[in-house]
């Protein structure tokens, strides 16, 4: 995540609604960053991650910033309500920004539009750069990966 040479280590609790605990170790001490469901991205050596999910019709981008072990929120935005057209079809899909379209929008609790969201999102967090993490490990195979890999 960051630019030092101590990998965090991802806890995926196998279940959607547990999330992902996210650890990181700095100055002798171990921090957890609790994500709200499984799904999250980050940018290499930025110490930024974006935990961007939902569940029927609740959707959010909680972006992080880590700064010498320490998790803060940067951005926190919201999106909520299924719109539907005249005919009662709900319009739940823009493919032009790859998300659900609704008829509400938060930043850090403000109402605002999808255009100003999108927006204040990309100022924060880059999803051009954004990766998903790709190497999982079983309880069982990490005791072996961290020996094999001390010093």
């Amino acid at each position: 995540m960051d630019v030092d040479d101590i990998p965090e280590l991802v806890i995926d609790t196998g279940v959607e609604a547990g999330g992902c605990q996210i650890l990181t170790y700095y100055d002798g001490e171990v921090t957890v960053l609790q994500t709200a469901r499984i799904y999250f991205t980050y940018i290499e050596k930025s110490g930024l991650l974006c935990n961007s999910d939902g569940h029927m019709g609740y959707y959010y981008d909680y972006v992080y910033k880590l700064d010498k072990g320490k998790w803060t929120s940067i951005f926190s935005g919201n999106y909520y309500e299924f719109e539907e057209t005249d005919e009662g079809e709900v319009i739940d899909y823009d493919e032009e920004t790859g998300r659900y379209r609704t008829l509400h929008y938060e930043i850090d609790g403000e109402e605002t539009d999808e255009m100003t969201c999108l927006e204040k999102l990309g100022e924060v967090y880059d999803m051009g750069l954004a990766k998903v993490p790709e190497n999982y490990f079983g309880s069982d195979e990490l005791p072996a990966y961290i020996c094999e890999n001390e010093n």
